[in-house]
């Protein structure tokens, strides 16, 4: 693997994002918006369970940062399909660039966007929305990082799997309205159903928000995101076992097996 190929395709993948901004969009400009929209509410389930002191945006901006940014997932899936929509996947594969090189020059770009998310979301959570993290600000950039890259993993396993863009597409956005749903990322789990506390665990969003909960509202200390960190962690390796298994480079169109 070449760290000089990895940062060229990671560049080019950056001028793309530049051009065709929805991405952008999507994971930078829409949590700003909506976070505000939720933070009454929130605050009003926080003081329901028990936080009296809390602000609606200790609840809010996280369950934002996690939810859009599970749509690094099918965004890095489209980095792939889009080489075949512009003819392009066969010159990129005729270039000194491994398959290694390959994924960690379009999965860089894509992990440095949920990152820069998660900075300025908190960052406009605490000079207007009024957010107060008790806990350790480096602990939560930690849980960020290992979110955004376990996101970006499953991604590349999707592509693995799936044999066109439309079915990203579907599967991408629709499972992470699904998953966030039942992590925890867009209400409350004490909102919901008794039933959906047995699945939650079974997915990333849940871990992310049981570490951001920890550290934002609980004031916990670091140690307190080791395990979901590590749970994450395990997702990650889990995906990145289905992408390498599965994701064929010579094959005619990416998914094919």
């Amino acid at each position: 693997m070449s760290a000089r190929r990895s940062l060229a395709i990671a560049r080019n993948e950056l001028r793309v994002l530049r051009r065709d901004p929805l991405p952008l969009v999507v994971l930078l400009v829409m949590p700003l918006l909506m976070a505000p929209l939720f933070t009454t509410t929130f605050r009003a389930a926080l003081v329901f369970a028990g936080h009296r002191g809390a602000s609606g945006a200790d609840f809010a901006i996280p369950a934002q940062m996690i939810q859009f940014g599970f749509f690094l997932a099918p965004f890095t899936g489209f980095l792939f399909f889009r080489e075949h929509g512009w003819k392009t996947w066969a010159r990129l594969r005729a270039s000194p660039a491994s398959s290694a090189d390959i994924i960690a020059g379009k999965s860089l770009p894509m992990v440095a966007l949920g990152v820069t998310q998660f900075a300025i979301l908190f960052a406009f959570g605490t000079a207007v929305l009024h957010l107060h993290i008790h806990g350790e600000a480096a602990a939560l950039a930690a849980v960020a990082v290992v979110y955004a890259t376990c996101a970006v993993t499953i991604g590349i396993a999707l592509t693995a799997v799936l044999r066109t863009s439309q079915q990203l597409n579907a599967i991408g956005f629709l499972g992470a309205t699904l998953l966030g749903a039942l992590g925890g990322a867009l209400v409350p789990l004490s909102t919901l159903p008794a039933w959906t506390r047995h699945v939650a665990p079974v997915t990333p969003q849940y871990w992310a928000m049981r570490a951001s909960r920890d550290l934002i509202v609980s004031g916990r200390p670091a140690s307190a995101v080791l395990t979901p960190i590590c749970v994450l962690v395990a997702f990650t390796a889990v995906f990145a076992v289905v992408a390498v298994w599965r994701l064929r480079f010579d094959d005619q169109k990416i998914g094919f097996t």
